[in-house]
Parts: structure tokens; sequence; C-alpha cells
């Protein structure tokens, strides 16, 4: 089988330099180094953002801090044919969510999972899940939440998971940024009062079975809380249509890997307890979206973030500002905790709206960085005029 054609607009050498000894920025740039890589088509895109992370981390704590692009694209070759190795099986997740019971929800097939709800499962999942001695000191699963069982085909369990979180917190971000975009959410942190900010909020157990040995692992929430938003049910049919548009227009978009991972992680921000993880979970969402290497300025991303929507001015300031939280954070000051709540909520309208911008108009691109380079023209008309000009005599000259 051919190779998966990398994405040639980034330049994958820079983004390494940029990012070589800093894991935090590791984890955000993950996904550019993985769309300018080649792959095996039979990998998805969770295997492939896997195994570059993991890559990464290796080339990076084996190099002194310095990950050269020969290294990585020979390490990642040694994964992907450790990856191929293992055939393919199916394993089964469920767990539960803060959706009324009464909603009805038709079977889902998202990034390579299919959701189903029910208001209960099978009996033996239904013990499994409720029961058992993983759950010593955990809440039990509420009753009036709908369950939610993922179907994955991978090559380990722990792939089959990471699959399966991705396809629910995909749809819990979708339904997020339809409910709440433009709001100013009232995020709630620290413990032990803290619970998720999210309209559709995670039970507090998880099951996952499958594969050729039935391997099965455990997982809980120790901050859980009960919650079911009652304001759902009303909105339930206008959600879902909203949700097949975005699904819709997802489609249509050809980095639309990138803005499904900048949903992942506006929807993560819902569930941090740490305010601080918040806010920059939210702002690396600006980094992806904005960024084809880690090696632009603040102020480059910021300018490009401006011409994202309208009013400008007003949201240049609020950006300058954020960037401010987003340096403060990197070296804390005895004052921060004082406006970093505001500023969450701040950043939480700066992403939604970049996000925006490529949800309504990825499309037209052919990738992020041609996407970026048009954020990146000019925005005086005269100016833009003269360069078509230009433009068009280089053409004729050529």
């Amino acid at each position: 089988m051919p190779a998966y054609k990398p994405n040639k607009g980034v330049d994958l050498q820079a983004v390494l330099d940029a990012i070589s000894g800093d894991g935090a920025r590791i984890f955000v740039f993950a996904p550019v180094v993985a769309a300018a890589c080649p792959w095996n088509p039979a990998l998805s895109v969770d295997e492939r953002n896997g195994a570059v992370t993991r890559a990464l981390f290796e080339a990076d704590l084996h190099n002194g801090g310095v990950i050269s692009k020969e290294c990585l694209l020979n390490r990642l070759k040694d994964i992907q044919r450790e990856l191929l190795s293992q055939p393919p099986q199916e394993f089964r997740m469920w767990s539960s969510l803060s959706l009324p019971s009464q909603l009805r929800i038709r079977p889902l097939p998202l990034r390579g999972v299919k959701l189903q709800f029910k208001n209960q499962l099978d009996p033996d999942q239904e013990q499994e899940l409720t029961a058992g001695p993983a759950w010593k000191d955990v809440k039990p699963q509420p009753a009036d939440y709908k369950r939610v069982s993922a179907t994955v085909v991978a090559r380990s369990a722990d792939a089959a998971r990471a699959q399966a979180f991705f396809a629910i917190n995909l749809l819990r971000g979708i339904w997020e940024f339809i409910l709440s975009r433009g709001q100013v959410s009232v995020f709630r942190f620290g413990r032990p009062s803290w619970t998720s900010s999210a309209s559709v909020r995670w039970g507090p157990r998880w099951v996952l079975s499958g594969g050729a040995d039935e391997e099965i692992q455990y997982g809980s929430s120790t901050l859980f809380r009960h919650y079911v938003n009652g304001r759902l049910e009303r909105v339930w049919p206008r959600l879902r249509d909203a949700e097949r548009r975005l699904l819709a227009q997802l489609q249509r978009i050809s980095y639309r890997g990138l803005v499904e991972e900048a949903l992942y992680r506006y929807i993560a921000a819902f569930d941090e307890p740490d305010e601080r993880a918040s806010f920059l979970g939210l702002w690396s969402v600006l980094e992806l979206l904005l960024s084809v290497s880690p090696s632009d300025t603040y102020d480059r991303l910021i300018a490009r973030a401006v011409k994202t929507g309208s009013p400008r001015e007003p949201f240049r300031s609020q950006l300058q500002y954020l960037r401010d939280v987003r340096n403060e954070l990197a070296h804390p000051s005895p004052g921060l905790d004082s406006w970093t709540h505001e500023a969450v909520s701040l950043q939480k309208l700066c992403s939604e709206r970049v996000i925006y911008f490529h949800l309504a108009s990825g499309h037209r691109f052919s990738g992020l960085p041609e996407a970026i380079e048009f954020l990146d023209l000019d925005k005086d008309r005269s100016s833009l005029r003269r360069q078509i000009r230009l433009r068009n005599m280089a053409v004729a000259a050529r």
C-alpha cells in the first residue's frame, strides 16, 4: 500500500527545532508533526498522533533534548512496524454521560468508533460497570445517566481506549461548542467542590474489554459529582440538527483532524480541576490552529487570531492580555491567582472564535498552512490590490 503523503506546507525540521527540550510544546504540536510525516494508510489518525508523541518524547530523552528529522523519521518507521505487527481486534468500552435518560439517541459512527446510547446496558455489562472489586471507594453509576458504549477495532487495549475516549470527547466538544459558544461560562475549580464545567459530563466509571485475551481495563473519577443539565431536553432536537451540520462541515475540511483535535482540547479544558491547566489547554487551541511552527511568535499568533472575525481591535487587546497571563503561568508570580479565573472564561471565547473560523472557512483551503497564509495577508485593501497586481505581473513574466 502506498504511504500516506505528508503535508508539504509544514517545515518539519523547523517545528522540531522549536519544540526540542520542551515537553509541553511536544504535546501541543504533536498533531502538526504527524501531519508532516509519511504514514502507512492502515494506521488511524489516533495511532499516528500516539506514535508521534511517543517518538518525540523518546528522541527528546535520548538525544539530549535535540530532535532531528532523520532521528524522528527512523524511530517512526520502527514504531509503525511494531504497530502493524499487531493484528486489529475488536474492543468495547462502556461508561455513562450526564444525558437525561428520556432522550433518544441513535447509534453514531465517529472517528472509526461506533457509539451507542442506552438507558441500560446488557446485564453483564451493567454489572461490570456498577460493581466489582475495582470500585471500592468510587461512587455508584447514576441510574438517570445515559449509558454509552463504544465499539472500536484497534491493535491494543491502550489504542482502543484512546480512540474511544477521543470519539466521545469529540462529540461532547461539538455539543459544548454549539451550546455555549459566545457565553461566559462559569468554570468551577478546586477540590473538593470541583466538578466538570461541561454541559454533558462523564459518569464516575468506565470499563474497556476485548481483544484475543479479553483484556479488561477499569477507570474511575474520584472527583465525580452528580449533575444533569435540565436544559438539554428542551434544546435537544436543535442541538442534534446543529451537530449533524457541524459534522458535515468537518468532512469538507482537508485538515479536519487538527480541527477535531482542537474541539477535543476545548472540551478537555472544561473537565480540568486546575484553572492553570484549563487555561493552557484553551491556549493550546490557538497554537494548534494558528501556527504552522512553534517558532512563530505570540505577536504573530495574535495578529492571525485578530483576523478571524470582527470586531478586531477589542479582540486584539483581549489576546494581548491573555498572552500576558500565559507568560505569567510559565513564570508564576504571587498575584496570579486573583485574575486567572477571569482569564479562563475570556480564553474560552477567544478559542471559540478561532475554531469557528476554521469550521466556517476551512473548506476553502488545501490545508492548515494555506489557511495560515491567508491570515498572514495584509488586511489593507489597497495593499492587497497592489500584491495582486504584482503577482499577476510575476506570473506573466514567467
